[in-house]
């Protein structure tokens, strides 16, 4: 997959785990009762937002970083390594051979059945495959971290609360800085409209690829969201 195919991809991965996290179900329903019948958000959902968005982006405000994992470059290639040298060392301590057996099944008819001389250490060709796999995934994962295509966790530990005011803007093409405040401090996060100022500034000059995380991540979550409520 390419780059953007492979970050979207892992986007929905992450979205589908964090929305079934009880953490952030808990957040997410205390904040629909909070949320009803507020003034800030009637407005900016007057003004084009979506309330449903803008308070699922509250709610991963406040939890993404608890169901986010812990996703660095380096820690991901040394996984990669140790996969790849877990399946060799399986395989160079238990060589196993398939011996044909043929089975009587009745009316004459035999049946030829493979017995692993290895036994239950006999390492099979599926599970090979799908170690493989995933010591790929993590090289994958590990070089769209280090391209900055995907956020690290500590990067959106620092801007989560970003999160709305960028969906906001992104809505609205404009500040609404008092107003996401107030939302916030509702949500249990204490931001000045100041302090949102500057923090989606140096979000779009030091970490872009996080807000485009949360542009690709915030309809997803949307669609999912809708799919739960829907199976309630």
């Amino acid at each position: 997959m390419e780059g953007d195919e492979e970050s979207g991809e892992i986007t929905r991965w992450l979205v589908s785990t964090a929305l079934h996290d009880d953490r952030l179900l808990q957040v997410k329903g205390s904040l629909t009762q909070v949320l009803k019948n507020n003034k800030d958000l009637a407005a900016l959902v007057a003004g084009g937002c979506d309330g449903e968005m803008l308070a699922n982006t509250l709610a991963f405000a406040v939890q993404i970083t608890t169901c986010y994992p812990k996703i660095v470059s380096a820690d991901l290639k040394d996984l990669a390594k140790d996969v790849k040298s877990v399946l060799r060392r399986m395989k160079e301590l238990t060589p196993s051979v398939a011996l044909p057996i043929g089975e009587d099944v009745g009316e004459g008819k035999y049946v030829v059945k493979h017995l692993f001389t290895g036994g239950d250490l006999h390492v099979w060709p599926w599970l090979e495959e799908d170690l493989l796999r995933k010591s790929g995934m993590y090289e994958d994962l590990a070089r769209l971290s280090r391209d900055k295509k995907i956020p690290t966790q500590a990067t959106l530990r620092r801007f989560a609360f970003v999160w709305p005011v960028h969906y906001v803007y992104s809505r609205l093409k404009k500040e609404r800085y008092a107003a996401i405040s107030r939302l916030l401090t509702l949500a249990g996060i204490e931001k000045e409209p100041r302090q949102l100022k500057q923090a989606l500034k140096a979000a779009r000059r030091e970490h872009p690829e996080a807000l485009l995380w949360m542009d690709a991540a915030t309809p997803f979550l949307q669609e999912v969201t809708a799919y739960l409520n829907l199976k309630k």
